[in-house]
């Protein structure tokens, strides 16, 4: 039987693989602790590298931090410039369907973002995460919102800043449901399912709500 110890150090796999995985486990301690009691020495140990890699890969906690926030909104960016760029109904439900596959992969993600921006006002990593969600919302000006009328994509009559708001609460609500309540929902479904057969109603309820059929 082989007694070797693992230590800690660089770990096998490109540079990429080791930076991800400095992510992947910050993100699992960020969810569970308070974020003033986890040291890059921990983040490391879980990781199984050494604590010198952060400050390589990242510089320092903070800019882990950021990079854990940055890695959240990263397979979005495609969908939603393809929505920007269209302004259509199809580009939009491709972008809904995006977002819910990887919030069903990640169902932790909204609990982090609210946990974040519970933070105090002028902390570093809630104006990180603020400027990074407006970078988004700063896209869906009041602008494009007529676009979207214009295009038939909302219905007329509709106020499209509502609608926008409908959209993200349909989109986000489902992943802040208590475990327990959830298990108690999906009725025997897993939960691959359950998500997969309630983003089609959403999708529905937007055609039959909302949503232009154009």
């Amino acid at each position: 039987m082989n007694t070797t110890q693992k230590k800690p150090g660089r770990p096998a796999g490109s540079e990429h693989d080791v930076r991800n995985k400095l992510i992947s486990c910050s993100l699992k301690l960020f969810l569970s602790m308070p974020y003033e009691k986890i040291s890059t020495r921990l983040i490391a140990s879980k990781a199984e590298v050494s604590s010198s890699l952060i400050r390589y890969y990242f510089g320092n906690k903070d800019g882990l931090y950021e990079s854990v926030i940055e890695s959240m909104f990263e397979p979005f960016h495609m969908p939603f410039a393809n929505f920007i760029a269209n302004a259509d109904s199809a580009s939009l439900f491709q972008l809904l369907a995006a977002l819910f596959e990887e919030l069903k992969n990640n169902p932790q993600l909204p609990q982090f973002i609210y946990q974040i921006l519970a933070r105090p006002q002028h902390d570093r990593n809630r104006e990180y995460l603020t400027q990074t969600i407006e970078w988004f919302t700063n896209r869906i000006d009041d602008n494009f919102l007529n676009k979207l009328v214009e295009n038939k994509v909302i219905r007329e009559g509709m106020k499209p800043e509502l609608c926008r708001l409908s959209w993200i609460s349909l989109i986000i609500c489902p992943f802040l449901i208590p475990s327990g309540l959830l298990d108690t929902m999906t009725k025997g479904q897993s939960k691959e399912e359950f998500f997969n057969d309630l983003l089609m109603h959403n999708i529905s309820i937007m055609r039959h709500g909302f949503v232009g059929s154009h």
